[in-house]
């Protein structure tokens, strides 16, 4: 996420962030192994739900900076900027 959905970004770094959470989201599902037991209070339990969430949040926020082209607020869309370094802005009509 830092490296290739960060403030900086670009539609092939966001596509190769996309698949490298996917495949990470699905090596963790094959393989977590979650400690304690069914009959009680599991905190290990949430703590994994909780990171299965932030994967899915993940890939929501670089599909999201992917459909978004142009640069807005802090964020940097490298393929929007303009021949003098400005960014491209979209006009609102």
């Amino acid at each position: 996420m830092w490296d290739k959905c960060g403030m900086s970004r670009n539609a092939t770094d966001l596509k190769l962030a996309i698949a490298e959470i996917k495949a990470i989201r699905e090596e963790f599902y094959k393989e977590v192994k979650v400690p304690g037991s069914a009959n009680e209070m599991n905190p290990e339990l949430e703590k994994a739900g909780r990171v299965a969430d932030f994967l899915e949040l993940g890939e929501l926020f670089a599909k999201d900076a992917l459909m978004r082209e142009e640069s807005c607020g802090g964020h940097f869309r490298e393929e929007s900027v303009e021949i003098d370094g400005e960014p491209k802005r979209r006009s609102k009509t």
